[in-house]
C-alpha cells in the first residue's frame, strides 16, 4: 500500500498507466485526428499528475482510456476474459484508491467502498461487453460511472458536507441519455 500514499510512487504509477494506455490507444485506433486529440488530453493529464491537480479529471480520463485499451485487447487481440477482468479490477481499484485518498473519505469506510466501486466497475465493464456498441461508447459509459462515483464520494462520503450529489446525478443522466441516443447500435 506504500505506492498509494507515497507521492513519488503514486505519480510514477499514474504516469506509467497513462503512457501505457495512450500508446496502446494509438495502436488500436486508426483515426489520426482522434489520436492527436487523445495525445493532447493525455499531455494535459500528465501535467495534472505531475503537479497533483484535478484528481477527478485524472481518474475519469484514465478510466476512459484504459477501458478503451482493455476492450481493444478483448475484441482485437482475443485476450482471455479472466485476464482482462484482473486488469480491470486492479486498475479501477488503484484509481478509486487514488480518488478516495484525494477526496479524504473517513478511514474506516475506505476499504469497503474501494472494493464495492471496483466490483461495480468490473461488472459494468463485463455487462457492456454483451452489447454491440463501439468500445469508445463503452469506455465513455465507464468514465461516466467513475464520475458518478466521484460525486458520491465528494457529496456523501467525504468529511465536507457542503456538496450536494444532485448536480452529479443530473450531469450523469444528461450525458448518458445523449450518449445512448447518439450511439451507433450494432456496430463495433
Amino acid at each position: 500500500m506504500a505506492f498509494l500514499y507515497n507521492q513519488k510512487l503514486r505519480k510514477f504509477t499514474l504516469t506509467i498507466l497513462l503512457l501505457w494506455s495512450s500508446a496502446f490507444f494509438w495502436l488500436l485506433n486508426s483515426n489520426l485526428a482522434i489520436n492527436i486529440a487523445v495525445s493532447v488530453v493525455s499531455f494535459v493529464c500528465l501535467l495534472f499528475i505531475l503537479y497533483e491537480r484535478n484528481a477527478h479529471f485524472i481518474a475519469i480520463y484514465l478510466s476512459f482510456i484504459t477501458s478503451f485499451v482493455l476492450y481493444g485487447y478483448m475484441l482485437v487481440n482475443n485476450f482471455p476474459v479472466w485476464l482482462i477482468m484482473i486488469g480491470v479490477m486492479l486498475i479501477f481499484l488503484y484509481l478509486f484508491a487514488y480518488l478516495e485518498q484525494k477526496v479524504e473519505i473517513i478511514k474506516n469506510e475506505r476499504i469497503i467502498y474501494l472494493f464495492i466501486f471496483s466490483l461495480l466497475s468490473l461488472e459494468t465493464f463485463l455487462f457492456l461487453g454483451y452489447y454491440l456498441i463501439s468500445p469508445t461508447n463503452r469506455s465513455l459509459i465507464l468514465s461516466l460511472l467513475v464520475y458518478l462515483i466521484y460525486g458520491f464520494c465528494d457529496a456523501i462520503l467525504s468529511k465536507k458536507k457542503t456538496v450536494e450529489i444532485y448536480p452529479y446525478i443530473l450531469v450523469f443522466l444528461l450525458v448518458f441519455a445523449t450518449m445512448l441516443l447518439t450511439a451507433s447500435w450494432g456496430q463495433i
